[in-house]
């Protein structure tokens, strides 16, 4: 098993116990995916966050968040709008530490690099998009034909890849999928 997979078990493992009201439960397997997975923490802060606040511990749950933002992991921000973290919105400290993440990722034109940075020399043969003129982020072998988007939607950042052609099952194929010989 594989460190993604185990920290997916982990997280499934969380989700069951949290749902079905096993709180408790759920608060150990937040633990061990915050301390035994360093590097997802930018993911695991919200379970600790939704488990504390289940349990209605919202001072614990606002220390996580605050360490979380110390220690440089809380920049998934449309998790702080889930719903398990509904008894937080009411308090002061959680609305400024929202506030602080949102100017903090908005200071540093947080945006995943795909989107963020073009080659930094010209590609020969790398084609610019007729639409919109952006450079594709992506190797020419998969933008294959252009950007997809229509010239009324020009002024959008993200550059749109187009969908690659499906190719069409044979007729053995489709006898086989619908049972006829």
């Amino acid at each position: 098993m594989t460190t993604g997979d185990e920290f997916s078990a982990l997280r499934d493992e969380f989700w069951r116990h949290h749902t079905s009201g096993r709180l408790r439960e759920a608060l150990a397997v937040a633990e061990r995916a915050w301390d035994g997975f360093p590097e997802r923490r930018g993911y695991a802060w919200l379970f600790l966050v939704a488990a504390h606040c289940g349990l209605g511990q919202q001072d614990a749950a606002i220390e996580v968040l605050e360490r979380a933002e110390s220690e440089n992991h809380l920049w998934r921000l449309g998790l702080l709008r889930v719903p398990e973290l509904q008894p937080l919105r009411a308090d002061p400290r959680f609305e400024a530490l929202t506030t602080r993440a949102e100017a903090r990722a908005a200071s540093r034109n947080f945006q995943p690099g795909l989107l963020l940075k073009e080659p930094s020399r010209s590609l020969p043969g790398t084609p610019f998009c007729s639409v919109c003129t952006a450079r594709p982020a992506l190797p020419t072998s998969t933008i294959a034909t252009g950007c997809r988007r229509q010239p009324s939607d020009a002024s959008s950042l993200q550059h749109s890849p187009p969908s690659l052609p499906r190719k069409r099952p044979s007729a053995g194929t489709i006898a086989a999928r619908s049972g006829a010989t």
